[in-house]
């Protein structure tokens, strides 16, 4: 772009004929001042154009940056889920292995008390028959012994020792009608026999 000094510096040479120096330079007066009017409004563009490119390029390579921290956030983020759903799993997984084996242990703990149970009840039941039977057993006897043979055998058995004496003094002590209790208990046993005949 040409100057606007330049343009008023120039000289144009003089004819006979030609135009009216006066309005000529007038207009050329005017056209200068238009003229740096627009040179100065496009140097200021320029200035502004030249700021705005250097904003620009600092944007686009702020952008690159910006891209490339997004992609590396990205990435980072997929690894970070990834390595957590990885932790999740295995967390899940040992979680049920540990339920199964308290289950496991549980229902292992279940069957052995519910077959020691059955066990003791079966004991149970044997010593009740037991017990059972050897009552029914000594009714029997008791049935088959006549009164007479009971008194007998009272009056057959061995005296006591003097241990068995000390210990019948201390019960005696504490039961003073022991003898008498034994009599109403031979008698109820026999009244009980009568009856059952």
């Amino acid at each position: 772009m040409i100057a606007p000094h330049e343009l008023k510096d120039k000289v144009f040479s003089r004819a006979v004929r030609g135009y009216n120096p006066a309005e000529v330079e007038e207009y050329v007066d005017f056209l200068l001042e238009k003229y740096t009017e627009l040179y100065k409004e496009n140097a200021s563009n320029v200035q502004k154009l030249n700021v705005i490119t250097a904003k620009y390029d600092s944007l686009a390579s702020d952008e690159e940056s910006i891209r490339t921290a997004i992609l590396k956030a990205q990435k980072l983020s997929e690894v970070m889920v990834d390595t957590a759903r990885k932790q999740a799993d295995t967390m899940l997984n040992e979680a049920k292995a540990r339920v199964d084996s308290l289950v496991k242990e549980a229902t292992e703990r279940v069957e052995t008390e519910t077959t020691n149970l059955e066990t003791v009840r079966s004991a149970a039941k044997q010593f009740r028959d037991q017990i059972c039977n050897s009552y029914v057993k000594h009714l029997e006897f008791l049935k088959s012994v006549k009164i007479g043979t009971l008194e007998s055998l009272l009056e057959d058995m061995p005296e006591p020792s003097d241990i068995e004496k000390a210990a019948t003094v201390g019960v005696a002590a504490s039961m003073p009608d022991a003898e008498e209790e034994q009599k109403r208990e031979i008698a109820l046993l026999t009244d009980q026999l009568d009856s059952e005949e």
